[in-house]
């Protein structure tokens, strides 16, 4: 039966590792949440830019050309700041997926390493067991043989 202190350290183990998990998960989200807001923004500013430039190619109820220029100037500048975040956040999310992906590699690997080393460790032990068995059969032959002569020696 396991003592309190085992019991304690595994309740403690689960709990870090749900912790752990609970972290990841909100940090998924929450960048999740970033790129989606991000791609918002960048429709909206899209819809506003497509709608200026529909007014200057219309000149509708353009009082100051260059005002409207200037408009489409400003909404082109933060629709690229939007783009570079929007790629940034989401090479973020890819990093985190792929280093994700790559401890999962590296777990499965160490798994099959350490299944591995057990297979040799019991292959080894059943060489050994059969070493000594077959010594140990040996022996008892070798006795077996003693005995039968000396049997036969004492008729």
């Amino acid at each position: 039966m396991a003592n309190w202190n085992d019991i304690k350290k595994s309740i403690g183990n689960i709990a870090d590792k749900t912790a752990s998990k609970t972290r990841e998960l909100a940090d998924t989200a929450s960048l999740k949440l970033k790129i989606a807001n991000k791609e918002a923004e960048r429709d909206l500013l899209y819809k506003a830019l497509g709608k200026l430039a529909y007014a200057k190619l219309r000149n509708l109820n353009v009082k100051d050309p260059e005002a409207l220029t200037e408009n489409i100037s400003v909404t082109l500048e933060k629709l690229d700041a939007i783009l570079k975040e929007l790629r940034e956040l989401k090479a973020e999310d890819e990093a985190r997926r792929a280093a994700k992906e790559a401890e999962k590699a590296a777990k499965e690997q160490a798994k099959r390493d350490e299944e591995e080393q057990e297979q040799a460790e019991q292959e080894e032990l059943n060489r050994k067991v059969m070493e000594d068995f077959n010594a140990a059969r040996a022996q008892a032959d070798a006795q077996y043989e003693k005995a039968k002569a000396e049997a036969e020696n004492a008729k």
